[in-house]
């Protein structure tokens, strides 16, 4: 309750605010995937070893969950607003069957001669976002809903 009430402060949630932008902007921008991209067209530090430290056990999880929580405590805000579009509800609720697809279905289409790239990653994120929806709606909610939860 202390922290809820700190942040709720109209100073810090402003703070809150912008540091909950800059990790979702520094997600994206030092994803191991994105590195590569970015040395071609972008400034050298993009390209350098991530600071966020995704090879580390814990680090981006510690770091997804404290913009959660901003998003949290910043209730009315843009990012909340965001994070909270149908778009994103809709992967969050297909995201259980997104992580147990993607690899399979990037590993199919590299298979079917597409090279690492934009192109591929593109295609994995629709097919996967497809299937994930296709899978949720015949084996995850009919689950869900059989057992009652």
């Amino acid at each position: 309750p202390r922290l809820a009430n700190w942040a709720a402060r109209p100073a810090v949630n402003r703070v809150l605010h912008a540091f909950g932008w800059l990790l979702l902007a520094s997600f994206f921008l030092t994803a191991p995937d994105h590195q590569r991209w970015w040395g071609d067209v972008g400034p050298a530090w993009l390209a350098a070893r991530s600071p966020l430290a995704w090879n580390q056990p814990g680090v981006f999880g510690l770091l997804a969950g404290a913009l959660i929580w901003i998003a949290v405590v910043c209730e009315g805000r843009l990012l909340p607003r965001l994070l909270a579009s149908p778009p994103l509800r809709f992967v969050g609720l297909v995201s259980f069957s997104v992580y147990l697809l993607h690899v399979p279905v990037k590993n199919q289409l590299v298979r079917l001669g597409l090279a690492p790239g934009e192109l591929l990653f593109a295609s994995t994120t629709l097919a996967t976002l497809l299937l994930a929806a296709v899978t949720y709606t015949l084996v995850e909610r009919p689950f869900l809903h059989r057992r009652g939860t």
